[in-house]
């Protein structure tokens, strides 16, 4: 970890971008001392919420295919996450995705030490709960983003799993060593649970961390554990401050990305890092992922651009050709829904279901409700809406990962690349990518073997 840390120390205190969203104001600093220097810290959009780390796992997670052709002309993890190998040097180099975290994780550390030695007062407490609110949201979600693709997925065994190096200080001399699955969770959900209390209840910007982003966040977490229960409660409290629905029937399909950036569906931006792969021009969209929308789904056109070579993703909530990843309210009431089905709440759960549905369904046919009152059946439709609905948004790898666990749920994924068939099957080792061979041999952190 030392390794990262020093390579990265010097960008922290260089001159922040302009605001990436135009969201904020731009602000500059080179040694922070004061609330409004933390804040600047927390507020440089274009490190802190950009480039979020899970290229990898969207690359992984089977819903689209490339050409042979396409798949050549892109860096090594990429084309090694594609084909899921086992490779030992499977970045050939180092780690973009490892290291943008922890860059990230470094800024939210040097901010929640420095709003320390600011005396707390009545005149500046809701600016000084804001930067250490949103630094511990910060560090939880890169800690988060981190475990779905270097620790094997929260079973059981997770306390003993390997999880991930919790840097919880600035110190690059601190030594690192990967705490368990378990306790890595458990610092995820700390912190989040620590930044409800500190962050303001609206959402002034949707690039800053709020009240209704940790909710969503920790919503999130606990699904990912298989924790219903915990997701239910956080998901009912986040929806309790913020439940803003887009009609797609408002929507033009025709325009090259349909919906706008920052929309009202929105709680918390992030976007994944560009992959040459995610482009118009390599992605195609899987036959089988495609089959799941009626054609009075209004997300087959919103979604999707089908030209004479391949059908693209042009529905990024991103407003542009970078994969949304950050939270907003259909994914919130999905997991509501699945959390209720799960608990026999079907009545709750089939009305967030229908809901949801009503809003993407085309006006010129009407929508019928879904209704059964067989508990698996609302699940299975449920989930299939969550894929059709959360499709390359950086999720689909983490929920086969935790229904992977569940015998009936389980999905073996294959690719066909030069002739050569490819398989991922559930809960194999390459579920969880390997670590850095940088950090391994320098760090002494301990690998992940795919095989």
């Amino acid at each position: 970890m030392k390794y990262i840390y020093i390579a990265l120390i010097g960008l922290f205190f260089s001159s922040c971008k302009k605001d990436w969203l135009d969201a904020k104001p731009s602000n500059s600093l080179v040694v922070p001392t004061k609330i409004a220097d933390f804040q600047a810290l927390m507020d440089n959009s274009a490190l802190m919420n950009q480039n979020e780390s899970g290229a990898y796992a969207e690359i992984s997670s089977g819903d689209f295919q490339v050409s042979d052709n396409s798949l050549l002309t892109v860096a090594a993890p990429y084309r090694n996450s594609y084909t899921w190998s086992a490779t030992t040097d499977f970045y050939e180099g180092s780690d973009v995705n490892w290291r943008s975290a922890y860059q990230r994780i470094l800024n939210a550390n040097l901010a929640l030490e420095g709003i320390s030695s600011v005396e707390r007062s009545s005149l500046n407490k809701e600016s000084w709960d804001n930067v250490k609110g949103s630094a511990l949201y910060y560090r939880a979600y890169n800690f988060y983003a981190l475990a779905q693709q270097y620790c094997k997925p929260y079973s059981e065994n997770a306390g003993i799993d390997l999880g991930i190096p919790l840097r919880l200080i600035s110190n690059i001399n601190e030594p690192s060593k990967r705490a368990s699955v378990k306790v890595t969770y458990d610092r995820i959900i700390s912190d989040l649970t620590e930044a409800i209390h500190l962050l303001p209840s609206t959402i002034s910007y949707k690039t800053r961390p709020s009240k209704p982003a940790s909710y969503a966040m920790l919503a999130r977490v606990y699904l990912s554990m298989g924790n219903y229960a915990a997701a239910l409660d956080n998901a009912t409290a986040c929806l309790k401050l913020y439940d803003k629905l887009i009609d797609f029937n408002t929507l033009n399909s025709a325009t090259e990305y349909p919906i706008p950036q920052l929309n009202d569906e929105v709680i918390y931006q992030t976007r994944l890092g560009g992959v040459a792969l995610f482009s118009s021009a390599n992605l195609n969209a899987t036959d089988e992922l495609l089959a799941l929308y009626h054609p009075n789904d209004l997300r087959l056109k919103l979604f999707f651009e089908k030209s004479a070579i391949n059908t693209s993703f042009k529905g990024s909530y991103d407003g542009s050709r970078f994969f949304f990843s950050g939270l907003a309210v259909d994914e919130i009431l999905l997991i509501r829904s699945e959390c209720n089905a799960r608990a026999g709440n079907l009545n709750n759960a089939l009305k967030d279901l229908n809901a949801l549905m009503k809003k993407r369904w085309n006006k010129e046919s009407a929508y019928v409700d879904f209704n059964t009152t067989d508990r698996e059946v609302a699940i299975s439709k449920i989930l299939e809406e969550r894929r059709k609905e959360l499709c390359f948004r950086g999720l689909r790898w983490t929920d086969l990962r935790r229904l992977n666990q569940e015998n009936n749920r389980q999905v073996i994924l294959t690719r066909i690349l030069n002739g050569k068939t490819y398989q991922l099957l559930p809960n194999d080792p390459k579920y969880t990518f390997p670590i850095d061979l940088n950090e391994v041999i320098i760090g002494g952190i301990e690998q992940n073997y795919r095989f």
